[in-house]
């Protein structure tokens, strides 16, 4: 989905992107040369200088994939919570 209103809607696909860390996977969108991108997704607060609704490319996007990636999430999820069980049984 494209968002409205984009000058060039191939410079906000662009600056998407994934990355992991141990603590966690993020997807960050916009750089320098595409500030907007945050804008278009959430919007302008009610009664800011513009009053922009947000678009919710990004979250409408996520949830349309949802089947390709909650099963991976909760099976990774399951594994941390076993280890984590494991390591902190004390046979009481």
């Amino acid at each position: 989905m494209v968002p409205l209103g984009i000058e060039d809607p191939g410079a906000l696909l662009a600056s998407v992107r994934g990355s992991a860390t141990a603590a966690g996977a993020y997807i960050r969108v916009g750089s320098r040369t595409v500030p907007y991108a945050g804008v278009v997704e959430w919007g302008y607060p009610a009664g800011g200088a513009k009053n922009q609704a947000g678009q919710h490319y990004l979250t409408d996007a996520l949830n349309a994939a949802e089947p390709q990636w909650i099963d991976i999430y909760f099976e990774k999820l399951e594994k941390i919570i076993d280890r984590i069980a494991n390591a902190n049984y004390t046979g009481v």
